[in-house]
């Protein structure tokens, strides 16, 4: 049986989708919205957020971050990011006027995964 069919749908994307990405991007503002919309005890996963609310992040937010995670490359130009970002169209995420919100549900259990994942794309490219 693959292992993958017993997975979130959100976390096969991760996995697959972002594999494919040329740059670190998509799992730059994945992992900013979890960051800025949890504590450490539910990012860890030892805690459930007690909202239901998607976790948001500033265009701001993920402007510093993508800067941040992207300095070595020569080049580099935020803003086109962020046009690419909306461009592409990602599927879990609402870009809006003046932020960029995950528009999922996924279980707390889930974060570490989620943000490991993201830390490893990020790193990769």
């Amino acid at each position: 049986m693959d292992p993958d069919s017993k997975q979130p749908s959100f976390l096969k994307y991760l996995k697959n989708s972002m594999i494919r990405e040329n740059n670190n991007y998509l799992a730059v503002m994945i992992k900013t919205c979890i960051e800025n919309s949890f504590d450490d005890k539910i990012k860890q996963g030892k805690s459930r957020p007690y909202a239901a609310k998607p976790p948001v992040a500033t265009y701001q937010q993920l402007r510093e971050k993508l800067i941040l995670s992207n300095l070595e490359k020569p080049n580099f130009d935020v803003d086109e990011s962020i046009r690419l970002l909306k461009l592409i169209g990602i599927p879990y995420a609402s870009m809006g006027k003046d932020n960029v919100d995950l528009t999922l549900e996924f279980s707390a259990s889930h974060i570490p995964e989620i943000i490991k994942i993201c830390n490893k794309e990020i790193e990769m490219k």
